[in-house]
């Protein structure tokens, strides 16, 4: 996982909890890094998930709230770093649609090892597509708060139905998304 998602999800929690609580979470011993991240490493997921479950512990908010949350937040920090990227569309299903041919294309020029997951657009009409999500990783919600923060970003109010499965190792879903005004 790229190191800038780690730092991003500490940003997060220093800003929406406290400082002290990010120092709580970085304190953990059960993290293979002892908390040391930076924005162009790349790390195992499996620090996140930790640190996400630790967060719940402290705050009492559930897990996959946190990680929607956190979606959200690092669209926004991405959209702060990148604005070039999402000034080339004009609306949220336009984005959404190049995410793997053009978004991730770049991503993996900069960090040739960086594991994404994939990101298959169907678009149905203007105001409609379908995302059908897979990844080894088990953050359809990181995913969903994505969406959330793209729509926020381009003014566009939507309607999604998840769907969730698994096949084999991957962590699958389909987001049926359509665009309300």
């Amino acid at each position: 996982m790229l190191g800038v998602v780690y730092t991003s999800f500490i940003e997060m929690v220093e800003q929406q909890f406290s400082p002290d609580t990010a120092d709580d979470l970085l304190d953990n011993p059960a993290l293979k890094y002892d908390g040391v991240y930076t924005a162009v490493g790349s790390y195992d997921h499996n620090d996140m998930i930790r640190m996400v479950v630790h967060l719940s512990e402290l705050t009492g908010i559930p897990v996959d709230d946190l990680v929607q949350a956190f979606g959200e937040y690092l669209f926004h920090q991405l959209a702060e770093r990148y604005p070039a990227v999402l000034e080339a569309r004009t609306g949220f299903l336009d984005f959404l649609e190049v995410i793997e041919t053009s978004v991730h294309t770049q991503v993996r020029k900069l960090y040739p090892n960086a594991e994404l997951p994939q990101f298959d657009t169907v678009r149905h009409d203007p105001n409609s597509l379908t995302m059908h999500y897979a990844s080894r990783r088990p953050f359809v919600n990181l995913a969903l708060g994505l969406i959330q923060g793209c729509s926020a970003y381009y003014k566009q109010p939507y309607e999604i139905d998840v769907e969730r499965s698994t096949e084999g190792e991957l962590n699958k879903a389909s987001f049926h998304i359509r665009t309300t005004s």
